[in-house]
């Protein structure tokens, strides 16, 4: 790689707001290197990044790939897309077609072997079909030289389905952005997102949901805990567009501050051009009290113990869910950031999971 550039608009708010709080994008500085082209037909959706991170992602890309799941199949195998770790690319473009009534897994899966200094990434488009069904698993853990770029678009037409499951364990900087173009009749899009984040790691995510089809839906779930200096923004939109009578939206979010340094942005949006649609969002956003500190000591157990506690359901969730070996992997190098070394047992019990972490 030589040189870096600055790319800019990513993560960008539909709905530009608030310029103080330095909340409408993030700015990210990537390498540069030779271009390749990219695939035409996934140039169509558009990614939840923005346009130039995209394109930087589909230029960058070291693996390519085209999946096409076909009328009325169940893929067996999940789509499994590794980066970072030392046999896998360092960014990935991939196109998944699911034909009308297929269905498939993809997994998306985030790792770093050795700590160092890398800009990794994935750029997924989904091209769903009448009745089609795709479950998506994102898995992050990497060391804190890392920055990751994630980067999703999909289109779903009449009665598709779509659910993304993101679990984001750690790195330097982590960029999530997702985008829905629910252009069918009932087409509907559920996203749950777990997140941890430790010392001086920085986690921005851009979620927006566009509601366009009749009786659509669209659900987002966020839960995470930060640590010590950690520093996180979500934008997660609904957009009940135009034409989409009959549409519902909700979303919703929960952090925990358990660090005194840590910086929380949360901003839930609604955005409607249309009557008959519901639309709902909150954000909880609270601290551990010093009355349940106290309640924890009283038991034995000190403040970093207390803070283990609060970290050990985020990463049992991703434990007991991993589709794949190295999303399970990736689940247990962040127990062992997060817990230590002796959790690692009691989480794959915990997790009724069997198998060791691989070196």
């Amino acid at each position: 790689m030589e040189g870096a550039a600055r790319l800019s608009g990513v993560n960008e708010l539909p709905t530009p707001t608030w310029n103080y709080l330095h909340i409408n994008d993030v700015p990210v500085s990537v390498p540069t290197g030779a271009a390749s082209p990219s695939y035409p037909p996934a140039e169509k959706i558009p990614g939840g990044t923005g346009p130039e991170a995209s394109a930087w992602l589909s230029r960058s890309a070291d693996a390519r790939e085209s999946v096409v799941v076909t009328h009325g199949q169940r893929r067996e195998r999940p789509v499994e897309l590794t980066v970072g770790g030392k046999d896998d690319a360092r960014i990935r473009d991939t196109l998944v077609t699911l034909c009308d009534d297929s269905e498939a897994d993809v997994v998306v899966v985030a790792r770093s072997d050795r700590d160092g200094d890398a800009t990794c990434g994935s750029r997924l488009r989904l091209d769903l079909a009448r009745g089609a069904r795709a479950h998506v698993h994102v898995y992050v853990a990497m060391h804190d030289g890392y920055q990751y770029i994630d980067d999703i678009g999909a289109a779903l037409a009449d009665d598709a389905s779509l659910d993304v499951h993101y679990h984001l364990l750690g790195a330097g900087l982590t960029v999530c952005g997702l985008r829905t173009e629910n252009v069918g009749f009932r087409a509907a899009v559920d996203v749950d997102v777990r997140y941890l984040c430790r010392g001086n790691q920085t986690l921005d995510m851009n979620y927006n949901l566009r509601l366009s089809g009749r009786k659509s839906t669209a659900d987002l779930n966020a839960y995470g805990v930060l640590f010590d200096n950690a520093r996180k923004t979500l934008r997660d939109t609904i957009d009940l567009v135009r034409g989409g009578k009959g549409a519902q939206g909700n979303e919703n979010e929960t952090v925990l501050l358990a660090g005194d340094g840590v910086v929380n942005k949360s901003l839930p949006v609604i955005l409607c051009d249309e009557e008959d649609v519901v639309g709902n969002h909150g954000a909880t956003i609270g601290s551990v009290s010093e009355e349940q500190l106290q309640y924890l000591r009283a038991r034995g157990l000190d403040d970093q113990a207390a803070n283990a506690l609060f970290a050990r359901s985020v990463i049992d969730s991703a434990t007991s869910q991993a589709p794949t070996a190295a999303a399970r992997d990736a689940a247990l190098f962040a127990a062992r950031r997060f817990l230590g070394d002796d959790a690692v047992d009691d989480v794959l019990d915990a997790s009724g999971v069997e198998g060791k972490e691989e070196a």
